[in-house]
């Protein structure tokens, strides 16, 4: 320990799936780091890939330990992957990212040391996307910002309902009594979201957020609407396995409010009852929102965002009814692979 840092052994582990492009990237950032190098281990974990990735870890410059797992045949998907790193892995302290993500330099000391120094179960961080200039990034950061921000606000409520894989930090053990619980149960995706939840219900207040610019991890955003739209699919149809109070009331609040103004905007065409019911309760949400994202956006360094958001404002509650039923009626794609709802 230095200057009052803890510094545990550490895996990290990456579950990828033909992304040699991303993991390109990730791993120099992951060489990279502040902490001892015989403190950390990086465990890939390989989901039948197309392109293994042993030749991107042959050209890093710097010699960190790196393991990369394979899937067997009768394996396949990121729940596998990471249980089979976790079961690989012997070290108590586990933190997981995407192989299409970027990390900061202080990422795995800063995500360590608070796990062990505030003693929680696990912890979890900011997830932005990355700067770009085209005009459907922009849209993607700033509604995918609100997310983010909203679920910070609830874990520093005491009360987390949102957490994301691509940036957590967990106790190992933790995990294996989640799945030994839950394993029959489970989605294709959201593990992340349905361990936080356990684990709130399990071990109250022993969940923590870290507000740290230099924990934030980066990915990139949907290439194109087909990616975007299967993207959200897969969020929404986790919805149904989501047994907390407060997550449901969250969603049915948000869902509820957009179908109203998608329908009142459908009346307001024949009816000036509903025209002045859709503009009123568009108005209240667009003070809201602008509010809470100028904070937001203040704080992530970002404002230049708020100049698409009145645009996105009058979409998003249109694009939130239809996602919100179609999430949990329509197959989507993801990773290669088609999934059901």
């Amino acid at each position: 320990m230095q200057d009052g840092i803890l510094q545990p052994v550490v895996s990290v582990i990456i579950p990828v799936r033909n992304d040699s492009e991303g993991l390109s990237r990730l791993l120099p950032d992951l060489a990279d780091q502040n902490y001892p190098e015989n403190k950390y281990e990086v465990i890939i974990v390989d989901d039948h890939s197309v392109n293994p990735p042993e030749k991107i870890i042959s050209g890093l410059k710097r010699n960190i330990k790196i393991r990369v797992l394979n899937l067997d045949n009768n394996e396949q998907g990121k729940k596998a992957a990471l249980m089979k790193g976790l079961n690989a892995s012997a070290s108590d302290v586990v933190l997981t990212t995407d192989s299409d993500c970027r990390v900061k330099p202080s990422w795995i000391s800063e995500m360590s040391n608070y796990l062990i120094s505030h003693r929680v179960k696990l912890v979890f961080g900011t997830v932005l996307y990355e700067k770009t200039g085209k005009l459907n990034g922009w849209f993607q950061s700033l509604e995918f910002q609100s997310l983010v921000a909203g679920g910070a606000g609830f874990a520093g409520n005491g009360h987390p309902i949102l957490c994301n894989a691509a940036n957590m930090g967990f106790e190992r053990n933790r995990y294996f009594e989640f799945m030994e619980e839950n394993r029959s149960s489970l989605p294709v995706s959201g593990d992340d979201v349905l361990f936080l939840l356990w684990l709130k219900k399990k071990y109250p207040r022993q969940i923590g957020f870290i507000k740290s610019l230099t924990s934030t991890v980066e990915t990139k955003p949907a290439g194109s609407l087909k990616e975007f739209i299967n993207q959200r699919l897969r969020w929404t149809s986790k919805g149904r396995y989501y047994k907390d109070i407060i997550i449901i009331i969250t969603a049915l609040t948000v869902y509820i409010t957009s179908l109203t103004l998608t329908v009142t905007l459908a009346g307001s065409f024949f009816s000036g009852v509903m025209l002045k019911g859709f503009t009123v309760i568009f108005l209240l949400k667009f003070i809201i929102d602008l509010v809470f994202l100028f904070i937001v956006t203040g704080y992530y360094q970002n404002r230049y965002l708020l100049i698409i958001f009145l645009p996105l404002e009058i979409i998003y509650f249109i694009y939130i009814s239809i996602i919100g039923l179609a999430g949990n009626l329509v197959s989507f794609g993801w990773k290669g692979r088609k999934a059901k709802p």
